[in-house]
């Protein structure tokens, strides 16, 4: 997406060269934005740790226990019981809620 200063709170997109038509865009940061990744990452590591702490959550390698794997915006939890996981995968996306996130 392309957000020119000439417009604020409208964008388009721009594949090959080919504009489409402007559309508004009611939330977000403009992309290359310095803070947009902690604005991000600061409720996203707020729901991985409420998360990971209120469920059993987690998997033994070794001496090791490793409750979740993170990339930037793409989490994995880990669980070595199904019953674990769902519950915590409820809890992700009651935590996700309130900032507005949900799980897909």
């Amino acid at each position: 997406m392309f957000f020119p200063r000439t417009a604020p709170g409208h964008s388009y997109v721009n594949v090959d060269g080919v504009m489409s038509d402007w559309f508004a865009v009611g939330s977000g940061v403009q992309q290359g934005c310095r803070i947009a990744p902690d604005l991000f990452l600061g409720p996203v590591d707020h729901i991985i740790e409420r998360t990971v702490h209120r469920g059993m959550t987690g998997v033994t390698l070794g001496k090791e226990v490793l409750t979740d794997l993170d990339f930037a915006d793409d989490v994995c939890l880990l669980a070595e019981m199904l019953e674990v996981f769902v519950l915590a995968l409820t809890v992700m996306q009651k935590e996700a809620s309130t900032f507005g996130l949900q799980i897909n």
